[in-house]
């Protein structure tokens, strides 16, 4: 009780007895970082110390333990949480672990900044679902979203901190996700959990995330994960036409918000096909300056294409250029465009 009292504490205040602000931890780098990551319930452990020991039974393997397994390792904590001599036995949750030089295992907590010790695991089921249960030769990434995903469907309801770890998991750069468990996301009935799973589509460029993402935008563009939708639209690479279709309407519908807006326009100068291109063009009045800048940038980038040799390239410019020089970049662009681009 006393750690839920201190996290509402901080969520009210902006401030946790004066400590830096929690957040999460890449957790595709934490899963990548530790030696150790299991499911275990805490079997003895007092809080005492800058740092102290807890002794964790194994509950389910994830990687690189054995279900049943007994392991120590120590916690350091931080100043602002002055050890209170409070045991911490029955804790329960997901823990990262990470063998140090000395060959001891040292907690690694999902959140960054000062974390007392009842938030270093996440939250997760200390029993598997039958319908989440996972085949030893899964990814070690998807081992831990079927974790999360089963204990926010658990409750059929959106755990804050978990679903900030699926989307955490899913938004990093180099992550590859099978179709299977996508299609699982989708299906799920928690709006956090199917929200991944519409962003995992655009995350493997398929126009059906677009798609998705269109139909949800009230939905979405309300959510706490909006900006990781921002991030995966931008980096979206699919030169489809019925992509570049949905990426142009999505610039223009009200319920995009600047942030989605922005990126679609981003993403079609990115795709860089000569339809994806003149497509964005068609932005250079755009009430939005960034779009605008956007559309300079394919102008640029198009002219660049049909070029016959590298002495006639143009040379992008920045933001900073087109702000403070925008009526006469427009002008010579769209003179160039009026006489370059076909009807």
């Amino acid at each position: 009780m006393i750690y839920l009292v201190r996290l509402l504490l901080f969520l009210v205040t902006g401030s946790l007895l004066f400590a830096p602000p929690m957040g999460f931890a890449n957790l595709y780098q934490l899963m990548k970082e530790s030696s150790v990551i299991v499911v275990a319930e805490v079997i003895d452990g007092v809080e005492s110390g800058e740092s102290f020991p807890l002794t964790l039974r194994v509950i389910r393997n994830i990687h690189g333990a054995q279900d049943g397994q007994v392991i120590v390792a120590n916690y350091h904590v931080p100043r602002v949480f002055p050890p209170a001599g409070n045991s911490v036995k029955g804790l329960t949750g997901l823990w990262f672990l990470k063998m140090d030089d000395a060959k001891r295992f040292q907690i690694q907590p999902a959140l960054i900044g000062a974390v007392p010790i009842g938030l270093a695991p996440l939250s997760v089921l200390p029993k598997l679902p039958q319908k989440w249960e996972y085949a030893e030769e899964t990814s070690l990434l998807e081992k831990l979203l079927y974790e999360l995903i089963a204990e926010l469907e658990s409750e059929k309801k959106s755990d804050y901190l978990t679903s900030l770890g699926v989307f955490n998991l899913i938004s990093s750069n180099d992550v590859s996700l099978s179709s299977e468990i996508v299609q699982r996301m989708l299906a799920s009935p928690v709006s956090d959990i199917s929200q991944a799973g519409i962003m995992g589509l655009i995350e493997l460029n398929e126009v059906s995330g677009l798609n998705l993402l269109h139909e949800r935008l009230p939905e979405i563009g309300k959510s706490r994960h909006s900006t990781a939708f921002e991030k995966a639209l931008c980096e979206y690479q699919n030169q489809d036409p019925a992509g570049i279709g949905v990426l142009q309407s999505l610039i223009h519908n009200p319920q995009s918000g600047s942030g989605i807006s922005y990126c679609a326009a981003h993403a079609l100068r990115m795709i860089s096909s000569s339809e994806s291109l003149s497509t964005l063009w068609k932005e250079i009045n755009h009430q939005d300056q960034l779009i605008r800048y956007e559309a300079i940038l394919a102008a640029i980038t198009y002219a660049n294409s049909a070029a016959s040799n590298t002495s006639l390239l143009f040379q992008l410019i920045s933001f900073h250029e087109f702000r403070e020089n925008e009526s006469e970049t427009v002008s010579f662009w769209k003179n160039w465009m009026k006489d370059n681009l076909p009807n």
